[in-house]
């Protein structure tokens, strides 16, 4: 079944679990992902965006992502990762998508806020989620190089302060760059089932 809004995190996190997120890049992978979902009769996200669109392309992945999760029998949503271009993402939305994130971190910081910001107001029109990046990855989602620019604290404050006053205005979610990659440590995975 198609997951659409928040609900399939927030049910996730009250029940202290994580909701895997896969990078699909084929037909093959969206099914794979969506039959090991089942089996363990848990939700997943299917990450379908810029990056996966070279295998097949963003009409076809899309189309299957997109059936799959609704003939799957446990939530199943699909996410548009790490998109930079607002076109692509108001795209995605009229496939029926159903999160997307913004990725401004190559923007300067008052960018950032006011790209994610014009991104939340459609997709909250769309009844879709959206995460959000603050700081930056060397390299891309695919192929780290070099040092990132990671967030600051002081930074991380003022992108909370400047993009939660209004729940229309405000990411769900954001993935905030505090090194070189996106990642926690695995103390931060206690209580997690």
């Amino acid at each position: 079944m198609l997951a659409r809004g928040p609900a399939l995190v927030l049910e996730a996190r009250a029940a202290g679990r994580a909701v895997p997120a896969f990078t699909v890049y084929t037909l093959e992978s969206v099914r794979a992902v969506c039959d090991a979902a089942e089996r363990t009769g848990l939700p997943v996200i299917l990450q379908a965006g810029s990056s996966s669109y070279g295998e097949t392309s963003r009409s076809i992945l899309a189309a299957a992502a997109l059936a799959a999760a609704r003939d799957a029998s446990v939530p199943v949503g699909v996410h548009l990762d790490h998109s930079t271009d607002p076109e692509e993402i108001r795209d995605c939305l009229a496939l029926g998508y159903t999160s997307v994130m913004v990725d401004g971190s190559q923007l300067p910081f008052a960018e950032n806020v006011a790209l994610t910001r014009a991104v939340v107001a459609h997709a909250h029109d769309a009844g879709v989620w959206v995460e959000a990046e603050l700081g930056a990855l060397a390299g891309d989602e695919d192929a780290s190089t070099g040092v990132a620019s990671g967030s600051s604290p002081i930074q991380r404050r003022r992108w909370s302060s400047w993009t939660a006053p209004v729940w229309m205005s405000s990411p769900q979610r954001w993935a905030p760059s505090m090194a070189s990659r996106h990642r926690r440590s695995m103390s931060t995975w206690s209580g997690l089932r």
